[in-house]
């Protein structure tokens, strides 16, 4: 039987073009789980590593990676098919990428605004 956690992740473009988040996968069964990930050929997401095995009582980190370089700014939502060998399985994990308009505008545009001043 597998746990993960958060059961859904939010990815946010801060100041480069990649993104990465964290889930944690866990083994809490009696019995080894195989596991795979499926991003459904979404362009922006990636997940690492994509399969793989746990024994009883083992844990790993799923990163979640979203990449902007190809795509507008914008909300975009998808979600991961979480395939495993138990009874549970697959389950949804909700992904919503947050892509801004480029920062270098608003640093432009409040860099304009504070250099502002008026003469006393």
């Amino acid at each position: 039987m597998a746990y993960y956690a958060p059961t859904n992740v939010l990815l946010q473009i801060v100041s480069s073009s990649i993104v990465t988040s964290q889930v944690m996968l866990s083994n809490i069964g009696t019995t080894n789980l195989a596991y795979s990930l499926n991003t459904h050929a979404t362009s922006w997401l990636a997940c690492l590593p994509g399969s793989g095995q746990l024994a009883p009582g083992e844990s790993t980190n799923i990163l979640f990676i979203g990449d902007s370089s190809a795509i507008v700014p914008n909300i975009y939502y998808s979600s991961v098919t979480l395939s495993r060998n138990d009874p549970n399985s697959p389950a949804e994990i909700p992904v919503t990428f947050v892509v801004p308009e480029p920062a270098t505008a608003i640093v432009l545009v409040l860099g304009m605004i504070i250099a502002y001043r008026k003469k006393p």
